[in-house]
């Protein structure tokens, strides 16, 4: 059994590849690298171990409001990705943008446990019709959406008032890295 410590998600060989689209290397029941819910890297992995990164922290308002914030962002981000799939014309684009929203919505939760949610936020809903059939600017879109992740996380990584925070936020900025990455080789 693997477990992980970000997510806190079980890692069963049998569902190993989900969100496969959306993670540098695709994981095999043999070899898993990455979290298929959150995309962290295996070195956030572990075969047995209760620990959760985060859990049980005491946090000041400002920090508490940072991370509300994150929540909201990546929530707003899956929104996105998930109309995105629905609205690209590329079968390969549809499943990347659906495991992009499922990667993203997991980054909320994450959030959502640090600040002690009850539960995720629902957003007003935007129309993205414009880019409907429009592959490319949806992509472009996406790079611009992960990019705003990562300057978030980067502009607030001093200001919360915890290491294990501060863990989180560089640890999430680096699978949004892997996103642009991902994103820019559709293109």
């Amino acid at each position: 059994m693997i477990k992980c410590l970000i997510c806190g998600y079980i890692i069963r060989e049998e569902i190993a590849d989900k969100n496969k689209e959306a993670i540098p290397f695709a994981n095999s029941k043999q070899n898993i690298k990455y979290c298929p819910f959150c995309g962290v890297d295996e070195k956030w992995l572990v075969e047995s171990d209760d620990r959760l990164l985060g859990d049980k922290l005491e946090l000041n308002d400002e920090t508490l409001k940072i991370i509300n914030h994150a929540m909201k962002l990546e929530v707003f981000n899956g929104d996105f990705y998930k109309e995105a799939s629905e609205l690209c014309l590329n079968k390969e684009n549809k499943s990347f943008f659906k495991s992009l929203s499922n990667i993203e919505y997991t980054h909320a939760q994450v959030h959502r446990r640090l600040c002690k949610e009850k539960r995720t936020p629902s957003l007003t809903s935007l129309n993205y019709e414009k880019f409907r059939g429009k592959d490319e600017l949806l992509l472009d879109e996406a790079l611009k959406r992960e990019e705003h992740a990562i300057n978030y996380y980067k502009r607030y990584y001093d200001k919360v008032c915890n290491d294990e925070v501060r863990t989180i936020f560089k640890i999430l900025s680096k699978v949004e890295e892997d996103h642009i990455y991902l994103a820019s080789s559709k293109k």
